[in-house]
């Protein structure tokens, strides 16, 4: 019952509307995610978070997905998740999907300077 009460006076449950169409995890707070880069050292997702920008996730298999979001947002490569753009407070902006989708994203949330 704490639980509830407290992920409804604190947001976290509440889903936040998108102006365009995406599927969960997206427009949802992310949990703390255990990440390994690619030299194997481990982090948590809360200590990328730590600026006011926005954090993009990759994989080596979506390397090139950064191309378009370089100057907007934090990149970091990743292993062992999926490519996830995240906005600063840890919201979902965009999980994998096309490289068109994440430019929507990022023109959404990061628009280019």
């Amino acid at each position: 019952m704490n639980r509830y009460f407290s992920a409804l006076l604190s947001g976290v449950d509440h889903r936040w509307e998108l102006p365009y169409p995406a599927t969960e995890p997206v427009g949802l707070h992310s949990p703390d995610l255990d990440l390994t880069d690619d030299h194997g050292v481990h982090t948590e997702l809360h200590e990328h978070l730590r600026s006011d920008r926005g954090l993009l996730l990759v994989t080596p298999e979506t390397r090139a997905f950064a191309n378009c979001a370089t100057n907007r947002v934090e990149i970091h490569p990743m292993t062992n998740i999926g490519p996830r753009l995240l906005r600063p407070g840890g919201v979902f902006a965009w999980a994998e999907g096309d490289s068109q989708s994440l430019q929507l994203a990022l023109d959404t949330w990061f628009p280019a300077p």
